[in-house]
């Protein structure tokens, strides 16, 4: 027999529904409710305890009375910390998978500017191969500011 659902959840995603048939499957518990744009959600975000979302509008924040814990799935969070529709007794989390695959990408970029690739690819478009000596990262300081799970990731 199917326990009943205990607490509310309310997903708040482009991709909502993929979430909750994802989060559904390993918490049945829940009752859930997923929408994409404010109409959808503003017949349920009263009554719903928990929301898992990374932006969301004013408008539905303001409503959301029941609410004691919001679930960020952004890295970046100050837009939340910062809103006065927040209440300060709500837990707030987030998700701290992206600090590896954001140093990955930070590093990225600086190989792609140290060594000019933007030219060398417009060059070989154009069939011009000017020997060009590559950029280097060897004595070059690299300043990072934040120590978040991305970071934090970066430096490491």
């Amino acid at each position: 027999m199917a326990s009943q659902p205990s607490h509310k959840l309310l997903i708040y995603h482009s991709d909502s529904k993929i979430y909750e048939r994802i989060i559904s499957a390993g918490l049945p518990q829940l009752k859930i409710h997923s929408a994409s744009r404010p109409k959808e959600a503003l017949g349920f975000v009263e009554e719903t305890e928990i929301i898992l979302a990374w932006q969301i509008p004013d408008e539905l924040l303001k409503r959301a009375k029941r609410l004691q814990w919001f679930s960020s799935m952004g890295a970046g969070n100050e837009h939340l910390v910062k809103n006065p529709y927040l209440p300060k007794e709500v837990t707030l989390t987030k998700a701290t998978v992206y600090g590896e695959m954001m140093a990955e990408y930070v590093f990225a970029y600086i190989l792609y500017f140290s060594r000019n690739v933007d030219k060398h690819l417009k060059d070989q478009r154009k069939k011009i191969w000017d020997r060009v000596k590559p950029g280097r990262l060897r004595g070059k300081v690299l300043g990072i500011l934040g120590l978040g799970s991305v970071g934090k990731e970066i430096a490491n």
